[in-house]
């Protein structure tokens, strides 16, 4: 029975999201495989996401990158978050080898952390990154001009270069300095749109415009408080109890790729997870900029060039900004579904290293 490990970043909930359909392509192709993920989430909500049997074991370590709320990272605390885990970087990697080396996997999968991967290359056993940008861009966008950025981004730089493999989901970012990068197609959950149960659910009369507001797990608020739209009602977690217009997205039982695609509008910050999904679905989108971060470009790109989409700057994020945006939204049509590709793609190459014909441990045909 193969055996894959897969280090899940725990920065916001983009990363579960993008390694979801993956798996679940990868087990359709191999119904025997053992799953193990490692990750910050709860394992009920893994089991929820996944839909499939996996074991959760405890996160790969990963430098952390501090929001001061959805849109802001927290510049100083991620250079010393970074600083703290390359004090001793062979030190890091040497925990890395031994959890590793407990779970015995044939293969590794990691979304985004990379002491992870550089164990499996040390340990001889095979591993893939995959996602739309990577921490080398993060740490160098928000803390490149430090006196030990060199060393830190070299450090950060080879581990990544360890991975047998480095699949792009379009759309991502250059990545400059990454050799084995491959790009793939979209990568997301296809949600199945459901709005008449939603809307039974929630008291939502037909005629009303549903708007999801989600910053992909992130906490705090982006905007102030949400306008009151005539005929739009807005989902949300914790609604507040004074305002009719607004709904608790924990009322639905909806998996948040359904929400998407049962909303008629969603607004949420520039990430991959959740525009992708929505893409996929064809849902109008208001998407908040936050031009430092190093996804900001490209996901605007995409938008314009696939969705039904508005964008909003990060320091126009005004209650009647966003009812401007959403009424633009909502009097022009859904946009053609983007079809996500690249879950069957990641899952044929992960099947060459699921399949070798040596099962013993670690995975023969290492380097």
């Amino acid at each position: 029975m193969p055996h894959l490990v897969v280090d899940v970043s725990g920065h916001g909930l983009g990363h579960l999201g993008q390694v979801v359909p993956v798996l679940q392509a990868l087990r359709r192709d191999l119904p025997a495989l053992r799953l193990t993920l490692r990750t910050t989430r709860s394992e009920p909500l893994v089991a929820c996401q996944l839909g499939l049997e996996a074991a959760v074991a405890p996160p790969a370590v990963e430098a952390a990158i501090p929001m001061r709320d959805p849109l802001t990272v927290d510049a100083a605390a991620t250079a010393q978050a970074f600083a703290a885990l390359h004090a001793d970087w062979p030190a890091a990697v040497a925990c890395e080898r031994r959890a590793l080396a407990r779970l015995a996997p044939d293969a590794v999968l990691a979304d985004v952390p990379y002491t992870g991967l550089q164990a499996a290359a040390e340990l001889g056993v095979p591993a893939t990154a995959m996602c739309s940008f990577n921490w080398l861009e993060a740490y160098t966008a928000y803390a490149g001009q430090r006196p030990e950025a060199e060393r830190i981004q070299g450090q950060i730089r080879r581990a990544y270069e360890a991975a047998d493999r480095f699949l792009q989901p379009r759309p991502h970012t250059a990545m400059r300095g990454l050799t084995s990068t491959r790009t793939i197609g979209p990568v997301a959950r296809v949600g199945t749109p459901r709005p008449r149960q939603l809307r039974d659910q929630l008291g939502v009369e037909a005629e009303a415009a549903l708007v999801l507001v989600t910053w992909g797990g992130m906490g705090g608020a982006v905007f102030p408080s949400l306008p009151r739209c005539p005929g739009v009602v807005w989902l949300q977690p914790d609604a507040p109890a004074d305002r009719p217009d607004v709904r608790d997205a924990a009322r639905t039982d909806l998996a948040h790729a359904d929400l998407i695609a049962s909303a008629d509008a969603v607004v949420t910050k520039s990430g991959y997870a959740t525009l992708a999904e929505a893409l996929a679905a064809g849902t109008r989108v208001c998407m908040v900029s936050r031009p430092a971060w190093p996804e900001d470009a490209v996901l605007r790109q995409w938008l314009a060039e696939h969705g039904t989409s508005v964008v909003i700057g990060g320091g126009e994020a005004r209650p009647e900004r966003l009812a401007e945006a959403v009424a633009a939204l909502l009097a022009r049509p859904r946009s053609e579904p983007v079809a996500p590709t690249g879950p069957a793609e990641a899952a044929e190459a992960l099947r060459a290293d699921l399949e070798p014909a040596d099962r013993s441990w670690p995975a023969a045909g290492r380097r």
